[in-house]
């Protein structure tokens, strides 16, 4: 065999070792991709740690897409590896990142709006112009508006209230939560939740023709405080990886306390929503918990999503850096007809973004 031939022999058998390195570590990835997707039915109270993979779903889902452009590239027969992947969790690919139909609203549609508004504290450059969470709320026009991180303590709060009273709402309040309506409420309210800060709230609506159960949540808080956030953020942004591992685990520590929490707020909320009988049920808020969670994965055994259904993206609703996150939802019945659902990213008053859907009973 000539040197030649030889040089080509192991450049093919070399070629031949990677490629086989690379299928394995991509059967790997698609591998933990199914794994995290599957991790939606374990409960938080009882495997804490690995409840929270749902946030190495992204990741996962960026490493297999990446392989079909490699093997696009390279070799690709072995394209087959990241396609059967993908297609193997696809249902959680699109509670993760919606692709939706556009449809007309139409003129007899209801406008929903959820907003946690961290109690309207802007900063106060911004009330030179105003107060900007309570300008957005009055000129959303929403018919139904879901407020998180409410008092009617505080003077934003007493302005919020001045602001739908003098437009014509009605109001009804539980805890820190709120639910402005200009359809008018009927009935009491049929179920309270209430726990620091955190909680949920659930009243009837009517428009003259159906009624519509309208629960307002706000589940437990994660409780990373903002020092902690800046801490992380900044490790993220300076490539630190001692203060990234150290900050990392307390931010693991403080989600993993929160989604057992969230776990027993959650299951309370689907047993009302079973017991209630109601036939049309809106539920929206603040549920700290991403698509690829317990708390979502619960609620959309039971109901839709607005945002899987008319959204498109993935739906960011948590504005602070280093913790892109879908976290702000709207679940309904499947019978209630969806036609939009958006995210407001240009305001930025709070530290999430105002989720606004349009339906139909």
């Amino acid at each position: 065999m000539s040197t030649a031939a030889a040089r080509n022999k192991i450049g093919r058998n070399v070629r031949r070792f990677w490629t086989a390195l690379l299928a394995g570590a991509n059967v790997a990835t698609v591998l933990l991709l199914w794994a995290v997707c599957l991790t939606v039915y374990l409960e938080p109270s009882v495997h804490p740690r690995l409840a929270q993979a749902g946030l190495l779903f992204p990741v996962l889902l960026a490493l297999n897409m990446a392989y079909i452009i490699l093997w696009l590239a390279t070799s690709w027969r072995y394209i087959a590896i990241p396609v059967v992947g993908l297609l193997g969790c696809a249902s959680t690919i699109l509670d993760y990142w919606a692709i939706s139909i556009p449809r007309t609203v139409p003129q007899d549609a209801l406008h929903v709006l959820t907003y946690n508004i961290s109690y309207a504290a802007e900063d106060s450059a911004a009330h030179l112009y105003g107060n900007r969470t309570i300008r957005f709320i009055g000129e959303s026009e929403a018919d139904i508006i879901c407020i998180q991180e409410y008092t009617d303590q505080s003077t934003e709060g007493r302005q919020l209230n001045d602001m739908l009273d003098s437009l014509g709402y009605e109001r009804r309040s539980h805890g820190d939560l709120m639910i402005a309506s200009r359809l008018p409420f009927v009935g009491s309210l049929a179920f309270g939740l209430n726990e620091e800060r955190n909680g949920c709230m659930a009243w009837q609506v009517t428009d003259g023709r159906d009624t519509l159960m309208v629960i307002n949540a706000h589940l437990r808080s994660n409780h990373i405080t903002m020092e902690e956030k800046d801490v992380y953020s900044q490790a993220l942004e300076d490539k630190d990886e001692h203060q990234l591992k150290n900050s990392g685990k307390i931010v693991l520590s403080r989600l993993m306390a929160a989604a057992a929490r969230r776990q027993g707020q959650t299951d309370s909320i689907c047993d009302f929503i079973v017991s209630s009988g109601a036939d049309k049920i809106l539920l929206c808020g603040d549920m700290n918990d991403t698509p690829v969670s317990y708390t979502y994965h619960r609620f959309s055994t039971l109901l839709k999503n607005a945002w899987r259904e008319r959204g498109w993206g993935a739906g960011i609703s948590f504005n602070r850096t280093g913790f892109p996150v879908h976290i702000d939802h709207v679940f309904m019945s499947r019978g209630i007809e969806c036609f939009d659902a958006h995210i407001d990213d240009t305001i930025k008053s709070s530290d999430h973004y105002p989720v606004q859907v349009s339906i139909r009973l």
